[in-house]
């Protein structure tokens, strides 16, 4: 791992090397043109001043901005609970889960809200992001999904068996 970091830190500070070892040797080799290469390739400058200036301005308002999010508490910032991520992505779906469940299974849907009370958000503080996230998809797994693989199977069951019994007869026929 050493000797990679020391080779991409050799290349970032003397990129000519590389570039009159390696590449331009290369290129030449290669049925490229002459011209191209000697007009565009070979005089490249990897640090032209105006791009260094840029750099240093970003890299120090960068700087600036870490110092002076440090100092004053910036990253230590806690949004209220309605705008946290997990409310912004997860709430939609709690609602949505809890119409379909009263769509889909009208009075039964008092049975399967076991699912749904481990994605409600009032009063359940305990269950993280990636527990909400997993529920959620098993929620749908589990509701949605088995009936659309019967269906599916049964479209599929369907084309194929009027597929063969076409064929079958298309045979017969001539």
């Amino acid at each position: 791992m050493l000797a990679v970091v020391v080779m991409i830190v050799f290349i970032g500070v003397f990129p000519h090397v590389l570039l009159e070892s390696v590449l331009l040797p290369s290129a030449v080799a290669n049925p490229y043109s002459d011209t191209f290469i000697s007009t565009y390739v070979a005089p490249i400058n990897f640090f032209a001043w105006g791009d260094v200036q840029i750099m240093i301005f970003i890299l120090g308002g960068g700087g600036l901005l870490f110092a002076a999010g440090h100092r004053f508490h910036w990253f230590s910032y806690q949004p209220p609970r309605w705008f946290r991520l997990e409310t912004v992505l997860f709430f939609p779906a709690n609602l949505f889960f809890n119409w379909a469940c009263r769509y889909l299974y009208g009075e039964d849907c008092g049975k399967k809200q076991a699912e749904l009370k481990r994605m409600a958000f009032k009063d359940n503080h305990e269950v993280g992001f990636i527990d909400r996230l997993v529920y959620t998809v098993r929620a749908f797994n589990h509701r949605y999904e088995s009936s659309f693989l019967r269906t599916d199977a049964t479209l599929y069951f369907l084309a194929l068996a009027g597929l063969i019994v076409w064929i079958v007869f298309y045979q017969w026929l001539f």
